[in-house]
C-alpha cells in the first residue's frame, strides 16, 4: 500500500512538481539589481556610489557655520556643532516645524568611523537624519512597478532564497516547502483553503523528496553571479558581515552550512569561519529581505563552537540574530524600544536575581550593519543578540526556568480566555528550551484559569499569587507608550523562574510599534488611541490578563505612569533622543543604499525621523490626557 500511495502521489503531484521546476529554471538568474536596483549596484557601469548621488545634501544651512570643525577628518559643511551638541533648522511641509531650530545632543564618539571617499560628511548625515530628507530617497520609486511587474519572477526568486545557491534544489525544496507552507498558514489561517495549500504542498514535498533521495540531485550552483557587489563608500563605515553558501529555502527546517566573514571598523575585529544559519521571524519570512538565525562555528562540521564578543557588557556567545528590519524603515524600533523596556525593568522592585544578573535586564542589544549573501548586497541590518534563556539569565537545564511566546493572534489560551495552552508552536513557543516540563504546563493552565474565572475580587486579591504585578502593570504600559499592538496576545512574551508558578512579563518583537502598520505599510493613523487590551481593534486579538489589571487596578496603574514620567524614564524627549542617536549611528546614506537595492521597502516614503517624532509625541500627550499627569 506503501508503494501504491507514493506512486499515487507522484501522478497527483508531477504537473505541479513540473510546473515548480519550470519557474525555478526559467526565472532569470542575475543580480540583486534585476529586481530593480538603480545602476549603483550594477557592476561594470562605471558608477560608484560616490559619484551615484547617493546622500547628497542639498539643504541650505541657516544656521551658523562651524566652518573650521572636523569629524574624522571630514569637514563639518552644515549646520552649527558645539561638542555634541547638532544644530540643525527643520524644512518640512508642516508649518508647526518649518524653520524650527533644533538643537539635538548627539554622541558623535558612538557613530562609526567616517570614510574619507564619501560624498557627505558625518554631520552633513546627521543633518539629513534629523530633518527626515526623505524627499531624496527616490532612487527605489520607479523599481516597486519594477519588482511588481517584469521583475516579479526575480522577487519570487528571493522570497524562496536564491535557487543558484543550491546543490541540491528538489532536496531542498522537499525540505522547506512543507515548513514555509505551515508558517503560512500559521499567520494567515484560512480555513479549508489552508487545508488544500497544505494538501498540495505536502504532495509537492513528497514527490521532490523521492526523486532528490532518487538520486535525481539538480545542482544550480553553477549559475550564480560571480560578480560581487563593492561596499558602498558610504559616509559611515559600519560593521559587515558576508555570507556564502546556500540560502534557497533556508527556514527552520532546513539550516544551511556557511562561511561568514565579520568586521568591524571602530573596533578593527576581523573573524572568519563557518556559520549554520536559518531564517528568522515569523510572517516576515515571507519578505524578500530574510532575516537571519546565525550560529558560528570555527570547523565546516559545526561541532567548534565560535563564541565572540560582540557587546562590551554581554558574555561570549555564537549565536545571534541579523535583522532584516523589512517592516521598519528606521531599523530603530526592535533596538531603541527595547532599550526604553530596560529603563522601565531597571527601576522595578523585585526583578528576580537571574534577571538583574543579565547585561540588558532580559532586553536585546544590537547595531546597525551591512549584510553581503553570496557576494550581494542584501542592505542595512542590525545585529542583535538572540531569542533564548541566555537573554533572561535562564538554564535550558533548569525545568523550573521557563519561558514562552504568544505564537498566534486568536488562542483562547494565549487570551487569557481559557486554560488549555498548548506549548507547542501553536497557542505559546517555548523560548527557553525545546519543551516545558508537564508541571509548569499545568501551572500555566491555572494562571490561565484564574485569570479567567475569578471573581473581580478574587482576582484582586489573587492575582500576586500567579504572577509579579509590577511587571505585568509595566507591560500593560510599554504596550500603550509605544501603541505595540502586535504584543498584545502574539508576541507577549512570559517568564517563570519557579516552574510556572508565578510568572513575569517582558517585551520583544518591537517593530510593530509608534504607528508602524502590518509589513511597515506606513506610519497607522489611530497610533493616538488608547490600547485597553479589548476584543477588536487593529487585529482581533486581546488579552484578558491585560484588560483585567487595567480595569482592577487602575490606581497602580496611574501611580506607576506619573513614577515614569517624574523620574523621566518615560517622555517625548527621552524617547524621541534616543531615535536620534540610532539614527545618527547608521547614517542618511546608508539608509538611501538600503532602499535602493531593497525597492519593495515601500514605506521608505512615509516614515523618517519627523514623523516618528510626531506619532511619540502624540502617543505621551495622549497618555497623559489619560492618566491626568500633569508634570506637577
Amino acid at each position: 500500500m506503501e508503494g501504491y500511495s507514493l506512486n499515487k502521489r507522484l501522478f497527483m503531484g508531477a504537473g505541479i512538481t513540473g510546473l515548480a521546476l519550470a519557474v525555478l529554471t526559467f526565472t532569470p538568474v542575475s543580480t540583486q539589481a534585476d529586481i530593480g536596483s538603480s545602476s549603483i549596484m550594477e557592476p561594470g557601469q562605471g558608477v560608484t556610489p560616490t559619484t551615484a548621488g547617493i546622500g547628497k545634501s542639498t539643504i541650505v544651512a541657516t544656521g551658523d557655520y562651524a566652518k573650521n570643525t572636523t569629524v574624522d577628518n571630514l569637514p563639518v559643511k552644515t549646520q552649527s556643532v558645539e561638542g555634541n551638541q547638532v544644530t540643525v533648522t527643520v524644512h518640512s511641509d508642516d508649518p508647526n516645524l518649518n524653520g524650527k531650530t533644533i538643537t539635538k545632543n548627539v554622541d558623535l564618539s558612538s557613530i562609526y568611523p567616517g570614510n574619507d571617499n564619501s560624498a557627505q560628511s558625518l554631520l552633513d548625515s546627521v543633518n539629513d537624519i534629523i530633518n527626515g530628507s526623505l524627499d531624496k530617497m527616490v532612487q527605489g520609486r520607479p523599481n516597486v512597478i519594477s519588482a511588481l511587474t517584469i521583475g516579479l519572477p526575480q522577487t519570487v526568486l528571493n522570497m524562496l532564497g536564491n535557487v543558484t545557491s543550491s546543490s541540491d534544489v528538489l532536496g531542498d525544496f522537499s525540505r522547506g516547502l512543507t515548513s514555509i507552507i505551515d508558517q503560512f498558514n500559521t499567520q494567515f489561517p484560512m480555513g479549508i483553503i489552508s487545508t488544500g495549500i497544505s494538501a498540495v504542498g505536502s504532495v509537492v514535498s513528497d514527490v521532490t523528496g523521492y526523486i532528490s533521495k532518487s538520486g535525481g540531485k539538480v545542482d544550480l550552483t553553477g549559475l550564480q553571479s560571480k560578480t560581487e557587489d563593492k561596499v558602498p563608500e558610504n559616509s559611515t563605515k559600519l560593521p559587515i558581515m558576508k555570507l556564502s553558501g546556500n540560502e534557497f529555502l533556508a527556514d527552520k527546517s532546513n539550516h544551511s552550512t556557511m562561511t561568514f566573514d565579520y568586521s568591524d571598523p571602530k573596533t578593527g575585529k576581523d573573524e572568519k569561519g563557518y556559520a549554520e544559519v536559518n531564517w528568522s521571524g515569523s510572517s516576515t519570512q515571507l519578505l524578500p529581505k530574510k532575516s537571519y538565525k546565525v550560529k558560528l562555528f570555527k570547523d565546516q562540521q559545526l561541532t567548534d563552537k565560535l563564541k565572540l564578543k560582540l557587546f562590551a557588557d554581554a558574555k561570549k556567545d555564537n549565536t545571534y540574530q541579523l535583522k532584516a528590519n523589512e517592516t521598519d524603515p528606521t531599523m530603530a524600533r526592535n533596538l531603541v524600544n527595547a532599550g526604553i523596556w530596560k529603563s522601565m525593568v531597571s527601576s522595578e522592585q523585585n526583578v528576580p536575581e537571574e534577571l538583574k544578573s543579565t547585561p540588558n535586564l532580559g532586553s536585546v542589544e544590537g547595531f546597525p550593519m551591512l549584510v553581503f549573501v553570496n557576494g550581494k548586497g542584501r542592505g542595512l541590518y542590525t545585529l542583535t543578540t538572540d531569542k533564548s534563556g541566555d537573554l533572561w539569565g535562564m538554564d535550558k537545564k533548569n525545568p523550573d526556568q521557563v519561558a514562552i511566546q504568544g505564537n498566534v493572534n486568536s488562542a483562547p489560551a494565549e487570551m487569557f480566555d481559557k486554560g488549555n495552552a498548548k506549548v507547542d508552536d501553536t497557542d505559546f513557543s517555548s523560548e527557553n528550551s525545546d519543551t516545558i516540563s508537564d508541571s509548569a504546563k499545568n501551572n500555566l493552565n491555572d494562571f490561565i484559569t484564574f485569570v479567567s474565572n475569578s471573581s473581580d475580587q478574587s482576582f484582586k486579591e489573587g492575582l500576586s499569587h500567579y504572577a509579579n504585578i509590577d511587571s505585568i502593570i509595566d507591560y500593560y504600559l510599554f504596550v500603550n507608550i509605544l501603541g505595540a499592538y502586535d504584543q498584545i496576545a502574539k508576541n507577549a512574551t512570559y517568564l517563570s523562574y519557579d516552574g510556572g508558578k508565578t510568572w513575569r512579563m517582558t517585551a520583544y518583537d518591537n517593530d510593530l510599534t509608534l504607528g508602524n502598520y502590518i509589513f511597515g505599510l506606513g506610519i497607522n493613523e489611530p497610533y493616538a488611541m488608547y490600547y485597553n487590551a479589548a476584543r477588536g481593534g487593529l487585529f482581533p486579538s486581546h488579552n484578558t490578563l491585560l484588560r483585567r489589571v487595567a480595569q482592577l487596578f487602575g490606581p497602580q496603574i496611574t501611580a506607576r505612569y506619573d513614577q515614569l514620567r517624574k523620574s523621566d524614564v518615560i517622555s517625548a524627549d527621552t524617547i524621541n533622543n534616543q531615535y536620534v542617536d540610532f539614527m545618527s549611528k547608521v547614517g542618511y546614506d546608508n539608509y538611501t543604499y538600503d532602499q535602493d537595492i531593497n525597492p519593495l521597502e515601500i514605506n521608505q516614503y512615509t516614515q523618517g525621523l519627523p514623523a516618528l517624532q510626531k506619532v511619540v509625541t502624540q502617543r505621551i500627550q495622549t497618555l497623559d490626557n489619560h492618566f491626568g499627569y500633569t508634570g506637577n
